[in-house]
């Protein structure tokens, strides 16, 4: 993973029918990166203060944290047998889309 990197959210990600993506955007205004939530997701308030940086590298490493926390959280509380949670953690992974020539 690169510091622009996001991880999916972990609760209201159902893979493989549902993974809900995060994205840091930067400020057409103000010049400064925040993190827009996938569709339907409010587990993590990025409406707070502190979701605007200068650089994205923060923004970046406090979502990572508190998804991978999230994650073990789930996998516990819902006893995830370890396909499950090994299915749960690769769709959690940053998507690369590729360009077809």
């Amino acid at each position: 993973m690169t510091e622009h990197d996001l991880l999916a959210c972990p609760l209201c990600s159902h893979p493989p029918s549902l993974v809900s993506r995060p994205t840091c955007v930067r400020g057409a205004g103000s010049g400064k990166y925040f993190i827009v939530c996938g569709i339907h997701c409010d587990h993590m308030p990025v409406m707070q203060a502190d979701n605007s940086a200068d650089e994205p590298a923060p923004l970046v490493a406090r979502w990572n944290a508190w998804a991978e926390a999230e994650a073990t959280k789930r996998i516990e509380r819902e006893n995830f047998t370890p396909e499950r949670a090994a299915r749960l953690r690769a769709a959690m992974q940053p998507h690369r889309y590729s360009r077809t020539p």
